[in-house]
């Protein structure tokens, strides 16, 4: 039986702000999402009998059909889409090997979404180009489209509407995860009651800027997101102490990422990195370090 192993990398959002409520109940947002080296590893191996199957990890010899996962599995849903666009029924199971914290801000049940549907692509030949498999993933969740290509992008709209940014910016970043996450819904029913004014476009130029010239110090200081208010809101103190503890460690610059609750520290060096890592092991608990991935395209150097 046919087979193919994929990973699926996490991201890290440098800039996210919200312009206003749709009338659609949706968002309009502008954000700039990086992608990163840590990752869920996904196998896809075709299976005897029709179906999809999920196994939840390695070691692991359970499979449960993708119907009893509930519709919050992404990979499932993925994988179901993908059978109604390619008109292909075949069985499968789907191993997901799991390092990407869920619910903490980093994309991990989108990216595991979009390996699937490049997996299948490539595992059975079925020629789907990017654009339609972003078209795909924009059905299943707004951060999809982006992790078909991945690298560098500018997001705009509800997210999906995607723009490649070439990238000349390398960094590290150290993540911090608390343990818990923070309902999407919940942030921006709060940021819906407070009013805030967006920064939008204008600030946005300068961190687009600064990864196109791959000035990273002046990136640190500009990053921004407009969740850290309605997250420090419910956990008053927690964004604060994790920067401050990043800050020590040498952090040029530091941030929440997406709707939280990963807190992440940008180093210049992978040595600064390293050594700031273990620090930050041994005081936050749980902590990944990771470097950034893509961004630099068509021979550009």
């Amino acid at each position: 039986m046919a087979r193919i192993t994929i990973r699926a990398a996490g991201k890290i959002n440098l800039f996210l702000d919200v312009l206003g409520k749709r009338g659609d109940g949706y968002h309009d947002i502008v954000t700039v999402m990086q992608e990163i080296d840590l990752h869920d590893t996904i196998t896809i191996s075709e299976q005897g009998t029709r179906g999809i199957y999920l196994m939840p990890g390695p070691g692991k010899k359970n499979k449960l059909p993708c119907l009893e996962t509930g519709p919050k599995n992404l990979a499932c849903r993925a994988a179901k889409l993908f059978m109604e666009g390619s008109g292909i029924k075949k069985g499968i199971s789907i191993r997901l090997e799991k390092r990407i914290p869920a619910g903490a801000g980093l994309g991990g049940g989108s990216s595991d979404a979009a390996a699937v549907l490049k997996g299948l692509n490539k595992l059975w030949k079925a020629g789907f180009s990017d654009s339609d498999l972003a078209k795909m993933g924009a059905r299943i969740g707004m951060d999809v489209p982006f992790f078909i290509r991945g690298g560098t992008a500018l997001a705009t709209g509800r997210g999906d509407v995607v723009t490649p940014v070439l990238s000349r910016a390398r960094f590290w970043v150290i993540l911090v995860d608390p343990g818990f996450s923070f309902s999407t819904r919940s942030a921006y029913e709060s940021l819906d009651r407070r009013n805030l004014p967006a920064k939008g476009f204008s600030r946005v130029k300068i961190v687009l800027d600064c990864l196109r010239t791959g000035n990273v110090g002046r990136l640190a200081d500009n990053l921004y997101n407009i969740f850290e208010k309605a997250v420090d809101m419910k956990y008053k103190g927690y964004i604060k102490g994790v920067k401050e503890m990043l800050e020590t460690t040498g952090a040029a610059g530091t941030l929440m990422t997406g709707s939280g609750s990963v807190v992440y520290g940008i180093y210049n060096e992978r040595g600064e990195a390293q050594r700031a890592y273990r620090i930050a092991g041994k005081r936050a608990g749980s902590a990944h370090l990771a470097a950034t991935r893509g961004g630099l395209r068509n021979g550009d150097n």
